[in-house]
């Protein structure tokens, strides 16, 4: 789990981090290369684990694990990926994206939120034409308005 409401599994992790590893995006790092410095834990197993992880061997009955970095070519791709329009932004996808948008140019992040506000009040426009459709019964009208009254409520459109 990575936070956000953003599950990723095993299996697909590693497969991913295989081919941004050939395509140059990622690349593995020794345990020494990977240090971030001595942190105190607060806690003696911590500390343990820490004086392993410095020493660069991995604690008993314990596999070494990989460690990637990103390369200047994979901070590339990832800016245009995450300011890409082509790409769709429902909901979830545009919360990811808003919680990584610190890696965007001021004005890349502006024109993030200028295309969700075309999104939404696109889709309030058609969600409001499907509810005068005459050939929905009450139930599915009713779907529809409460679909637009959530698009019209939420952030985005007129207010933040």
């Amino acid at each position: 789990r990575l936070g956000l409401g953003v599950n990723v599994s095993f299996g697909s992790i590693y497969p991913a981090l295989a081919r941004l590893e050939r395509e140059g995006s990622v690349e593995a790092v020794t345990p020494s290369e990977s240090r971030l410095g001595s942190l105190s834990t607060g806690s003696l197993s911590g500390e343990r684990a820490s004086l392993r992880s410095r020493r660069g061997t991995p604690g008993l009955g314990r596999r070494g694990r990989k460690v990637y970095r990103i390369t200047e070519r994979g901070r590339q791709e990832f800016v245009e990926r995450l300011a890409n329009p082509a790409t769709v932004d429902d909901g979830r996808n545009f919360s990811l994206r808003m919680a990584l948008a610190r890696h965007l140019t001021p004005n890349r992040r502006v024109t993030l939120l200028e295309r969700r506000r075309a999104d939404l009040v696109e889709r309030l426009e058609e969600l409001r034409a499907g509810t005068r459709n005459e050939q929905l019964d009450g139930y599915a009208r009713s779907v529809m308005e409460h679909a637009a009254q959530s698009v019209e409520r939420g952030p985005g459109v007129d207010r933040p």
